[in-house]
């Protein structure tokens, strides 16, 4: 069992409120570790650990919790609200690109490696694309249904992991998506959210780097809009919607967001899937290794 396994058990044992913890260095001093918690993610660091703390979990009354703060920009819960009330249209597909990197030189680079991050499976997934896939599921309100993955490592790339995906997904709503993303690109950089494309049935919305609001382009025939901020009950930027929503959460009150750990199970399986399909070079059924039934 791995040592972050033991420690989210001991976390969710122990007697305080709620614990807010990162990884690899959580509990360390068990007397400050809560019931309820906070993880920042990844959850764990393969999905076998993760069923494991799952299965363990069942049945407790501790609550676990996901930090995943990209889910809380406003341009993605715009987006959201766009397509569930209409004003959008029907979403259809979604082209993502992320890039990082503006050199060869090794030393760029080494943050990618530094401490518990050289230990990952794979930290280009676990640490950096799980943001991505995990922004599809919430925007798509969807799980991934099936997953086809190509993966290499540049010349240059000093991790043990592919560096390189282009990932195509099927969600189980039909929804298509791609994803194109690079740990240790050469130049044109992304922020890290990425460049967006996201088609619906009513024009195609762009929300892309150092551009201060996202652009629609509308269909001719019946033009869409994008809701303002105000009408999507975005609880804040990052950390802040996050510990809005969790205390929200803790006192049982609806919250619609922060991932639960039944929620974040299905962004490890993503991750895991695309791992697989890029390792054995086929279409990957999440249902392989993930189903909640």
């Amino acid at each position: 069992m791995g040592s972050r396994l033991k420690r989210l058990r001991l976390a969710a044992a122990h007697s305080l409120r709620s614990h807010v913890c990162e990884p690899r260095s959580i509990f360390a001093d068990v007397h400050a570790a809560g019931k309820n918690v906070l993880i920042e993610k990844p959850l764990c660091d393969n999905l076998d650990e993760a069923k494991e703390f799952f299965r363990w979990m069942e049945g407790r009354k501790e609550k676990v919790f996901v930090s995943h703060n990209y889910r809380f920009r406003k341009e993605l819960w715009q987006m959201k609200e766009g397509f569930e009330d209409g004003k959008l249209g029907e979403l259809q597909f979604i082209q993502v690109d992320y890039r990082t990197g503006k050199s060869t030189d090794p030393e760029e680079h080494i943050w990618n490696v530094q401490g518990w991050r050289g230990s990952q499976v794979c930290m280009q997934t676990y640490e950096c694309a799980v943001h991505h896939y995990d922004m599809m599921r919430f925007l798509t309100g969807s799980n991934a249904k099936t997953v086809y993955a190509n993966a290499w490592n540049p010349k240059w790339a000093i991790t043990k992991g592919p560096e390189s995906y282009f990932v195509t997904i099927e969600f189980e709503n039909g929804v298509r998506a791609c994803f194109s993303n690079h740990m240790s690109s050469v130049g044109a950089e992304t922020e890290f959210q990425g460049n967006w494309q996201v088609q619906g049935s009513k024009g195609l919305v762009r929300w892309l780097s150092g551009h201060p609001e996202m652009e629609l382009y509308p269909a001719i025939d019946h033009p869409g809009e994008i809701p303002a901020v105000e009408e999507t009950g975005f609880p804040g930027f990052d950390r802040a919607g996050i510990l809005r929503e969790l205390v929200h959460a803790l006192g049982g009150e609806k919250f619609s967001a922060l991932p639960t750990l039944k929620d974040n199970m299905n962004t490890m399986a993503l991750c895991a899937a695309v791992l697989l399909s890029a390792r054995e070079g086929r279409v990957v059924s999440v249902d392989e290794l993930w189903h909640e039934g």
